[in-house]
């Protein structure tokens, strides 16, 4: 299930007539496109010491996975989880800020299937 906005209005085209019941409606998935969210990560002493969300994304309707690339030079790679709400995420949270990072990692959030 998708986490859609809000329908606020619709337009009948062709209305038709002597109907016996009521009709059902049906409304398809928007086509927007889908986006991925996008996130920077700030290091302190070569770790990740915080992950500023640039954009939340999508259609979330499961928790995308997050990835950091590796460090540079050796140590070890940080790792995020994504917290998401009404189909968007909002906060990526580190779980370990990892090691020996000379520059910020990327952070890879994938867009929603």
């Amino acid at each position: 299930m998708s986490h859609w906005r809000r329908l606020r209005r619709a337009t009948v085209t062709n209305a038709g007539e002597s109907y016996e019941e009521k009709p059902t409606v049906t409304v398809s998935e928007p086509t927007a496109p889908k986006q991925p969210a996008q996130g920077l990560a700030e290091l302190d002493n070569g770790s990740v010491s915080n992950i500023n969300l640039d954009s939340g994304g999508n259609f979330y309707s499961n928790t995308p996975n997050v990835t950091l690339s590796a460090p540079d030079s050796g140590g070890t790679q940080a790792t995020a989880t994504a917290i998401i709400n009404n189909g968007e995420v909002t906060k990526i949270s580190i779980v370990d800020s990892g090691s020996g990072y000379s520059s910020p990692p990327q952070v890879i959030v994938p867009k929603s299937t």
